[in-house]
Parts: C-alpha cells; sequence; structure tokens
C-alpha cells in the first residue's frame, strides 16, 4: 500500500502526499531582501573600503618579500584564513618561485611546509560546484523521501538515468523544472572546466544517477514497511547517505591534483570513502532515529540492527556507535598510509567526515537547523569580520 493514494474528491482525483513537520526556514528572507539587513549601507562602504585597502596591503607584501621562507608563511597563512582566492595571481607567482628554490639548507619545517604548498599547487576549490550541487542533491533527497508518490520517482529515476533533456516530457510537471536545472547545473559545470577536464562530469553524473537508484529503493522498502537486514540496508543506503557524492563534486574543481586516476578510485569505492559513508549514514540514523518514528518513514539502520538482533533502540544505537568509531580507524589508516592518491583528496575526505561529526554530534542540526548551525551559518555568511 502506497503511503501516499488517490482521494476522490467531488469528479477529481486528487494524490495525497506525505507531510512533514519540518520547521519553516530560520532565516526567512533574510538572505533575499538585502534591504533589511540591520547595519548601515554608509558602515557597509567602510567596510568595503577597508577590504580593498588591506587587499592592496596584502599584495604589496608578496612584492616586498623576497626571502622564500618568509613567502611561505605569508601564503600559509592567507590560505588557513580562507582568503587566498583574493591572491590567487600572486600566490601562483610565488609558487613558481617557491619550486624553484634550492631547499636543501632548509630545516624540518621550512622543508616540510614547502612540501604542503607546492602539493597544493593548481588546487582551487570551487565553492560554486559544490553549493550548486549540494543544493540539488539536498531537493532530490526531499522528493523521493517526503514529497513524491512512487510511480512519480520512478519516472524520476528513469529520467535521470537516461540524463537527457528529452525525458522531462514523461514526468509530471512540478518535476520538469527541477529536472532540467539540474542538467542545467551540470552543463554549466562543464563549461567552466579545462577541455582535458570535462570528463569528470560524466563521473559526477554516474553518482548522481547512483543517488535516484538508491533513493528509489529506500521509497519502495518504506512502501512496503519492509525492514532489510543491516547487511541490506547498508549496501544501498551507504550511496543513498551522499557520502560518496559529495566528495566527487569537490574533485570536480580540484585543478590539477584531480585526475583521472583519482576519479577511478573513487567509483571503485575505497575504504576512505566507505568508511567516510558509514560514518555520515549511521551518525545520521541514529539522531534522525527519534524524530523519524513520528512521521510514517522508511526504516533506518536503527530499526534494522534491531530485528537482526532482536534488541531495542537504546542498544542498536550503542552498537551502531561502535561500527562509527571503527570506520573512524578505517579512515585514520588511509589518511596515515600511502594511498593511490595525492594526500589533498584523502584530506578532502576525511573534513567532510568531520563535518558529518559536527553536524550530527550533539543533534540533527541538518534538519533542526535553528541550533548551533545557525551561529556556525552566522560567523560565516552575516556577521561583520573585524579588519
Amino acid at each position: 500500500m502506497e503511503k501516499q493514494s488517490l482521494t476522490i474528491i467531488g469528479d477529481e482525483e486528487v494524490t495525497v502526499r506525505k507531510s512533514s513537520k519540518f520547521h519553516p526556514s530560520i532565516w526567512g528572507d533574510y538572505f533575499i531582501q538585502n534591504s533589511s539587513l540591520s547595519y548601515a549601507e554608509e558602515s557597509t562602504q567602510r567596510m568595503i573600503k577597508k577590504v580593498e585597502e588591506l587587499k592592496v596591503k596584502v599584495m604589496s607584501m608578496f612584492e616586498e618579500t623576497s626571502d622564500i621562507s618568509q613567502l611561505m608563511n605569508l601564503i600559509d597563512s592567507i590560505q588557513m584564513l580562507g582568503l587566498d582566492y583574493h591572491f590567487e595571481n600572486e600566490i601562483d607567482k610565488a609558487l613558481r618561485l617557491i619550486y624553484e628554490v634550492d631547499d636543501k639548507s632548509y630545516g624540518l619545517y621550512e622543508t616540510s611546509l614547502r612540501f604542503q604548498l607546492l602539493r597544493q599547487h593548481g588546487y582551487h576549490v570551487s565553492a560554486v560546484i559544490c553549493s550548486k550541487v549540494f543544493s540539488l542533491l539536498s531537493i532530490t533527497d526531499d522528493i523521493y523521501d517526503n514529497y513524491s508518490t512512487l510511480e512519480e520517482s520512478t519516472l524520476l529515476t528513469e529520467a535521470i538515468k537516461r540524463w537527457n533533456p528529452q525525458a522531462v516530457y514523461c514526468l509530471p510537471e512540478y518535476l520538469k523544472d527541477y529536472y532540467l536545472k539540474l542538467l542545467m547545473t551540470c552543463e554549466e559545470i562543464e563549461e567552466e572546466l579545462e577541455p582535458n577536464e570535462k570528463y569528470r562530469m560524466l563521473y559526477l553524473q554516474d553518482e548522481i544517477k547512483a543517488l535516484a537508484i538508491s533513493y528509489l529503493e529506500e521509497a519502495k522498502w518504506g512502501i512496503e514497511r519492509h525492514v532489510p537486514s543491516l547487511d541490506e540496508h547498508l549496501h544501498n543506503s551507504l550511496i543513498s547517505s551522499g557520502c560518496s557524492a559529495v566528495p566527487c563534486v569537490s574533485y570536480v574543481g580540484m585543478g590539477e591534483v584531480a585526475t583521472k586516476e583519482v576519479f577511478d578510485w573513487h567509483s571503485s569505492f575505497p575504504k576512505a570513502v566507505e568508511a567516510c559513508c558509514v560514518i555520515g549514514r549511521l551518525l545520521n540514523d541514529i539522531r534522525s532515529h527519534e524524530l523519524e518514528q513520528g512521521r510514517d518513514h522508511t526504516a533506518s539502520t536503527v530499526e534494522s540492527y534491531m530485528k537482526d538482533h532482536d534488541t531495542d533502540a537504546k542498544v542498536a544505537c550503542k552498537k551502531l556507535r561502535e561500527i562509527v568509531e571503527k570506520a573512524w580507524k578505517d579512515l585514520n589508516k588511509e589518511s596515515l598510509n600511502p594511498t593511490k592518491v595525492p594526500r589533498l583528496i584523502i584530506e578532502r575526505i576525511v573534513n567532510f567526515s568531520r563535518s558529518m561529526e559536527e553536524i550530527y554530534k550533539y543533534n540533527d542540526m541538518y534538519t533542526n537547523s535553528d541550533t548551533k548551525m545557525k551561529d556556525n551559518i552566522s560567523l560565516v555568511l552575516v556577521e561583520s569580520f573585524p579588519v
């Protein structure tokens, strides 16, 4: 029996959809209505002027610094502040000098710093790519999880598998804009890539297709009231966690460091990626278990463990946390040992796993954003940075 059903109202059939009681956006139209910002226009202009003055001052530091050690420390400091995107040309020019220098007289600190910076050469994180794509993946999850009927989910999955604008005509009206936006976003990203980098989008498309297939499988579980075994659940839900897709998205904008070998490695679902998916999936399920029991939802790994071992939720959550700890050990081991890919790629996976710990450590801050998540976003996007 579908969780969505057709109800006759008058002479018309009306689709009755699932309804999840998520709280409305805590930001309202804050980020849309710029005129509603509390700070005065005059203060904003002063801040902009001060920022420009400081940028000129930092640029002059690049020109005036002849000592290579000082230059490396300058670049390192700028990167740790997250301001390197303002000085890409200056940093690239300085890195060429650092590469050519004779480092035989360097101590351990200078040698390691030089190595770190040179390994980062050509690495340009694309925040736009991560945010266009990540937002769309979040919407995709909500469509399957909270809104579409099984028939609509099946049609959407087939359209995503086809990855062709013509497939839009098979979709219900409300999904057409979303589907075309998904394809258009990926096309726009591809246009930003160098000719020898465009192949990367095929790997990203495969990740999105795999997500859609796994979302559909979970939708079927929910409708059939099926509680799979833990192994069966993880076989599908490690993919539906999105923790494989998101790092892959980040590779797309990583310049020369993200080679075809990196994408082949990632698509083979290596131990590091598997560990990241285990961490994200189980932490999510443990924190959201109580919330999701209050609404019609697909069984989580908590229910699967309870069924497998005939135990209660408290014991199941404890055992799942032990699996998370093992996954962290696996990920740490992969980080310390030589791998087939550059360390920057492993760091991308480790940092994303850390973000999952932060989001789900004490609460489900992804769903309940009126928490520390609000403070984190505010610190980055709302509050003025002292200059």
